[in-house]
């Protein structure tokens, strides 16, 4: 009697052990996919608000066999950071899937280009090309694919650097009464408050202007207006021909100023 009563004590516990173990398990479990749902909101919050830098080790995390959208949005962030190695790595990736886009291999054919991988690249645009016949880009570009042509130099141009390029990005540049007017991302000093773009993490856009040397180079650069600077983008801008007006782009600061 004592051994049947020790059996069934047991088998109670071996059954409580094992259903304990088991709900214990399903609780990991849910909080597993409740920390991967978080994450794919946060990743999602940070590529929808241009947060690409942040977006990708959020994604990368998240990847699974079989499920494209990880890749895709790592691919188009590398792109749209202009860190087009890696934006071909994961592209690449992106084309192994079946489920894979005509924006997708468009974009891939284009990255593949400014690597100058050229033949795979029209190969690419020509599977564009199939997915999307009402598209002319792809006829466009692969009519005109001369690339050893086009880099051939022809000395028409005479190109050098300019000594007060910044790290940061300087594009933009505008003639205006015998200056140089760009837009910039460089950094101020002195300044306390740093406020840092989202798609790049890069300071805000401001216009610059300055004085040209005799052998094209510039003098130090300054703020063009600091009226006209806001601590959002300006930038970049034109003028007319006779120098009196100016025409630029800014973000929406002054929400219901035009």
């Amino acid at each position: 009697m004592k051994y049947k009563l020790l059996l069934v004590i047991a088998l109670i516990f071996s059954f409580y052990k094992s259903s304990n173990a088991q709900g214990i398990k399903g609780k990991v479990e849910g909080l597993k996919e409740s920390v991967q749902a978080m994450k794919k909101k946060k990743a999602e919050e940070c590529f929808d608000g241009y947060s690409y830098s942040k977006a990708i080790p959020l994604y990368k995390e998240l990847i699974v066999l079989g499920d494209s959208s990880g890749e895709r949005r790592i691919a188009e962030s590398y792109r749209k950071l202009d860190q087009i190695d890696s934006a071909e790595v994961w592209y690449g990736k992106l084309m192994e899937y079946s489920d894979v886009n005509a924006e997708d291999i468009y974009h891939y054919s284009e990255v593949l280009k400014i690597n100058k991988k050229y033949k795979a690249a029209d190969e690419w645009l020509t599977k564009y090309k199939e997915k999307k016949e009402e598209d002319s880009r792809a006829e466009r570009k692969l009519a005109n694919n001369n690339y050893s042509e086009m880099a051939v130099d022809k000395g028409q141009f005479k190109l050098f650097h300019i000594t007060e390029n910044e790290k940061n990005a300087d594009f933009g540049a505008a003639f205006w009464n015998n200056k140089i007017v760009f837009a910039s991302s460089r950094e101020i000093q002195g300044e306390i408050i740093k406020r840092q773009y989202n798609w790049d993490n890069q300071p805000f856009l401001d216009m610059y202007v300055s004085d040209r040397k005799n052998d094209g180079q510039l003098h130090t650069p300054k703020h063009f207006h600091k009226e006209l600077n806001t601590r959002y983008h300006e930038g970049p801008a034109c003028f007319s021909s006779d120098g009196s007006e100016m025409y630029f782009t800014r973000n929406n600061y002054y929400q219901k100023k035009e």
